[in-house]
């Protein structure tokens, strides 16, 4: 790990020291299965006082301090809290829920760690105060996980499964229709469905009007003249089901090699941008957004306007970004 990235406390994941899979994981520490779903994740982060909490994909990270603000599922409507750590979660997504030992001979905290089926670690959250270490013990281990919610009737509909690069025709169907209509938590949803790649299937076909692309190469100017001119916006990074927020104006971007470094208080987003591959314009009535992909159309990270601000002013900027021909 660099100074740079040291100084910032958070790093991209290639450079990150920290186990990235479960089964690295468990050849470093102790780790306990605990068998829980996210929702029970989300109920318990909120009562984190000073832990580190971090989400990360192939291409981005993000890390707040503190605890979760209050519970915030699909079916919820979308929120972003300026003093806790926003996190929104698709509860039936098959995660494991394990909690780490400390390594005090490798200064590694206590955690506890959600990871895919095949054991990528996407969400952690380490503690050091004997506080929030008595919060992680009170997690008891299950023998199964509680089965699957039922979905509440008045929630949107299953999305359609989709299979590699191909997608049914049902899902532009539903897309389309539910297009103008959907606010920002309906679009955040989407990204946490099969690592985003279906959203990025519809989104040639919703419409030029309401989706296109723009070149990826204009991503770090357009962060650089939102720190330079301080703008407060969203970051979203999704990863398993789970995306973690970030919201306010930058205090500092740095790039290092490949990657884009951005701090915020406490909090830090960073986005290696050899991985990034495509960027698109999300138009859905008066609310825009950035999402961005990999080669492999996996949602990265989605920028959002800030609540409290105008959205005219965010749609015209969004609205003047190079498209890609």
């Amino acid at each position: 790990m660099t100074d740079s990235c040291r100084s910032t406390c958070c790093c991209c994941a290639r450079c990150a020291q920290l186990p990235q899979t479960l089964q690295a994981l468990e050849q470093t520490t102790q780790v306990t299965h605990l068998g829980h779903d996210l929702e029970t994740l989300a109920l318990l982060g909120t009562q984190f006082d000073t832990a580190l909490i971090t989400t990360r994909n192939a291409g981005a990270l993000m890390s707040g301090q503190g605890g979760y603000a209050p519970l915030q599922t699909a079916a919820m409507p979308f929120r972003a809290s300026r003093r806790r750590v926003s996190i929104r979660v698709a509860p039936n997504t098959a995660l494991n829920i394990a909690r780490s030992s400390a390594d005090q001979g490798a200064r590694v905290p206590g955690a506890l760690v959600a990871a895919t089926p095949d054991g990528q670690l996407c969400h952690r959250i380490q503690y050091l105060s004997d506080y929030d270490i008595q919060v992680a013990q009170s997690l008891e281990p299950q023998d199964f996980p509680p089965a699957p919610a039922p979905v509440p009737a008045n929630s949107a509909p299953e999305t359609p499964a989709y299979s590699g690069n191909v997608v049914g025709l049902g899902a532009v169907r539903q897309a389309r229709d539910c297009w103008q209509r959907a606010d920002a938590g309906q679009h955040v949803n989407d990204l946490l469905v099969a690592n985003g790649q279906q959203r990025a299937a519809t989104l040639p076909y919703v419409g030029d009007a309401r989706a296109w692309q723009i070149v990826p190469q204009v991503i770090e100017s357009f962060l650089s003249y939102l720190t330079d001119r301080q703008r407060p916006f969203l970051r979203v990074v999704p990863s398993g089901g789970i995306a973690q927020i970030d919201g306010g104006s930058l205090d500092r971007l740095n790039r290092l090699d490949s990657v884009l470094v951005a701090n915020s208080g406490a909090s830090s987003f960073s986005l290696d941008l050899s991985v990034l591959a495509s960027v698109w314009v999300i138009a859905s009535g008066r609310h825009w957004q950035l999402e961005l992909y990999d080669e492999d159309q996996r949602c990265l990270a989605a920028i959002l306007p800030d609540p409290w601000a105008q959205e005219n002013q965010w749609a015209d900027l969004l609205a003047s970004l190079p498209r890609r021909r």
